[in-house]
């Protein structure tokens, strides 16, 4: 695990990450990319499940120059479209990027899904030092592209 103490670290290291946040709640959603960007990882942050699925298709847009999308983060309950649906709909398109799923409500249903697609479950309220580390021990793991 990476501790507190190395997390500035880390984000010297790593500069150039990008992840894309999906989340309808204003003030959580900014608190993300809040801590995200202080940990030098570019936040492309998005308000529902529609818009979301949109920035991962400009991805494939003929000439776009945008940086992949390094790791998502990604609500269960959006509107348009919920997370683990979008979630579901890029691992059956082979998307491997690392995801972390956050919800309030961890039913076991929740739980199930995001172990099946192979994503990681935060529960809110979140801590965002603890979600700076999992998503910095995320991006460490990551095979090489």
């Amino acid at each position: 695990m990476i501790s507190g103490s190395t997390l500035g670290a880390h984000a010297e290291q790593r500069r150039g990450w990008r992840v894309l946040l999906a989340e309808d709640d204003d003030d959580e959603r900014e608190a993300i990319a809040l801590a995200l960007r202080g940990i030098g990882i570019e936040a492309e942050v998005v308000a529902d499940g529609g818009r979301f699925l949109v920035a991962v298709a400009s991805q494939y847009r003929a000439g776009t120059e945008a940086p992949p999308i390094d790791l998502m983060v990604v609500d269960v309950v959006m509107p348009v479209c919920g997370g683990l649906a979008v979630l579901e709909a890029l691992r059956m398109a082979h998307w491997v990027t690392p995801v972390v799923v956050i919800t309030g409500r961890a039913t076991r249903a929740v739980r199930d899904a995001t172990e099946r697609l192979a994503a990681t479950l935060m529960i809110k309220p979140l801590d965002l030092t603890t979600l700076q580390q999992t998503v910095l021990r995320l991006l460490a793991e990551r095979p090489a592209q």
